[in-house]
């Protein structure tokens, strides 16, 4: 179960350092960063079972999940 006790990051500053993999927790799915996601994007496009979804990241450090 995921806590929703997440820091929101400060905004890019452009000089971002290398991402250090998150440690595995037993019995859990393995988690990625965001910013291995976006790539520097703002938005990600997912194909799910046939279908497009947009995943954006807002300036204030949100995810938003639309079809």
């Amino acid at each position: 179960m995921l806590s929703n006790n997440c820091a929101h990051p400060r905004p890019s500053t452009g000089q971002e350092t290398a991402v250090e993999p998150l440690p595995q927790r037993q019995g859990q799915d393995a988690a990625i960063r965001s910013e291995q996601l976006f790539e520097g994007r703002s938005t990600l496009e997912i194909e799910h079972e046939g279908c497009r979804y947009f995943l954006r990241a807002t300036r204030s450090g949100k995810l938003i999940l639309t079809k």
